[in-house]
């Protein structure tokens, strides 16, 4: 019953995708200048969804996960 918990995406997958988010969405922010009518801005926020729904369901297939770091007890205040 006391397993220990386990990171869906390891550290370095989250880094990553956390960067292309940012990246993309800084991207696409200047190509439409604010021109939220323009075709790019619908895919905004779709892609990096898309991509890290896509990462998810890859490290659930092949069992990329990691074990989380064991986080330390507290100990009580005096």
């Amino acid at each position: 019953m006391n397993e220990r918990p386990r990171r869906i995406l390891p550290k370095r997958w989250s880094k990553i995708a956390t960067a292309a988010t940012v990246a993309w969405i800084l991207f696409v922010w200047i190509e439409i200048q604010g021109d939220y009518g323009h075709p790019m801005a619908q895919l905004m926020f779709l892609v990096p969804l898309g991509g890290w729904v896509a990462m998810i369901a890859i490290a659930k297939i092949f069992g990329v996960e990691e074990d989380a770091p064991e986080k330390p007890k507290k100990k009580p205040r005096a």
